[in-house]
């Protein structure tokens, strides 16, 4: 998996970036949110989400962390992919998004290109349970039972698998670990991926 693209911004869009890194230029689909942060030119650092599916292979591009936990949290929603989640971080600002999941309104993000009243209401529906990950404030630190149950949540959306279900198995699998002993995220992704 590609974790991030560093180099050389040749252009931007308002749907993508393209970074010339090592030789090879990086067509990467941004939200415009990360096309505000971005420089005109010069060197740029952009987290990434590789997509791939039968017929296609994109790269995603996000200024934050915080974007892009946002964004993986989007796709473990029934129904929304890769397209849907970028226009919806387009359309509507992460702080919008927590308002409408706390406060069960889906009208903020039907503003959103491609978003329909029952899609925002799964999205609001599916995460509800998710709201600490797209909380305000610091994330859990990394090497913390928070932080290492979220990451490997997190993973598991990432590889397509359903909330609930990636939920469950993270659930299942930190309850096999031996008491006082915290795994790190990569084995509790795996552990996890036996359960799911």
């Amino acid at each position: 998996m590609i974790d991030f693209v560093e180099g050389t911004l040749v252009r931007k869009t308002p749907t993508h970036a393209v970074v010339s890194a090592g030789g090879v230029g990086f067509w990467i689909q941004i939200p415009l949110s990360t096309r505000e942060r971005l420089p005109r030119s010069g060197t740029v650092r952009i987290l990434t989400h590789l997509s791939v599916s039968d017929s296609d292979m994109r790269l995603f591009g996000f200024a934050t962390e915080d974007e892009r936990r946002v964004f993986h949290l989007l796709l473990g929603v029934g129904g929304v992919g890769p397209q849907t989640a970028i226009a919806l971080l387009s359309g509507v600002s992460i702080r919008e998004i927590r308002r409408a999941v706390v406060d069960q309104d889906p009208s903020p993000l039907t503003r959103a290109k491609g978003i329909g009243r029952k899609t925002a209401e799964r999205i609001i529906l599916e995460l509800k349970s998710q709201i600490a990950a797209l909380g305000e404030g610091t994330p859990p630190a990394p090497d913390s039972p928070a932080g290492v149950r979220q990451d490997a949540l997190l993973a598991l959306l990432s590889l397509g698998i359903p909330q609930p279900k990636a939920e469950e198995a993270v659930r299942k699998a930190m309850a096999e670990t031996r008491a006082g002993s915290l795994p790190t995220a990569e084995e509790l992704t795996k552990a996890a991926l036996r359960h799911a």
